[in-house]
């Protein structure tokens, strides 16, 4: 019996820009069985001490955590193409960026891993004054002098520069159904 492999869609932004719920979106308007993967999942299998693991923002911050952050997407990428094998789909929320010490670039390490596999890029953003506001209500983060802080701009600057995208979704704008249903649209064509 042979069966076909998955789809794939990767979610990319900067925490609090909606790709959880975009993800969860896409799990419950589709008939089709889709895994969720990704960062906040990383996150919470391993211990804190390794943290922020996949989460680790742009600027070379913990070089010392770099080698785990490396090794926990190549794993990533190799469960990716496992549950696609297994002709489950496949939705992972990311924050792709190459601004580390090392210079290593999950993205292009993606390309490669998944070259035999369709999968689709989506960028899921959302402006700054809002990833702020969502930050503020989530984890209490607070303007620094009434600026939004250095390290969210430079995540915003990283994370956003770095892919041509299937297509750019804005959650300021657009509800998380409504870009689960559009993701749905294109991939299926």
């Amino acid at each position: 019996m042979k069966i076909n492999k998955g789809k794939i869609v990767f979610l990319n932004g900067v925490p609090r820009a909606g790709k959880s719920s975009v993800a969860t979106e896409l799990q419950i308007i589709s008939d089709e069985i889709w895994i969720h993967i990704g960062v906040d999942n990383t996150a919470s299998i391993i211990d804190s001490k390794f943290s922020p693991a996949m989460g680790l923002r742009p600027g070379g911050e913990f070089p010392e955590l770099e080698e785990t952050v490396t090794k926990l997407y190549l794993a990533l990428f190799d469960s990716i193409k496992a549950y696609s094998d297994q002709g489950f789909s496949v939705v992972v929320d990311v924050g792709f960026h190459h601004h580390y010490v090392s210079k290593w670039n999950p993205m292009k390490e993606m390309q490669k891993i998944l070259h035999d596999y369709r999968f689709f890029v989506f960028s899921i953003y959302c402006p700054d004054e809002v990833i702020m506001q969502r930050r503020m209500a989530t984890w209490g983060n607070q303007l620094e002098n009434g600026q939004i802080p250095e390290p969210v701009l430079r995540w915003q600057k990283a994370v956003y520069g770095n892919t041509e995208y299937e297509k750019r979704f804005d959650t300021s704008k657009l509800t998380s159904r409504e870009i689960a249903e559009e993701v749905l649209t294109i991939v299926d064509r």
